[in-house]
């Protein structure tokens, strides 16, 4: 993966732990909705930012 590339999936994993923060849904839910394979990687980010 490029490093363009790899900076876009982390905007988009921030962008779904916002959504996740807003109360849109759960990780699962939120990881669904932006297509994410995992939501352990959206769990781990949250933790971290809030």
């Amino acid at each position: 993966m490029s490093r363009k590339n790899n900076s876009y999936y982390y905007k988009l994993k921030i962008q779904a732990v916002q959504s996740y923060l807003n109360g849109e849904g759960s990780y699962v839910k939120v990881a669904q909705m932006y297509g994410l394979k995992s939501k352990t990687q959206l769990e781990k980010l949250g933790r971290e930012i809030s």
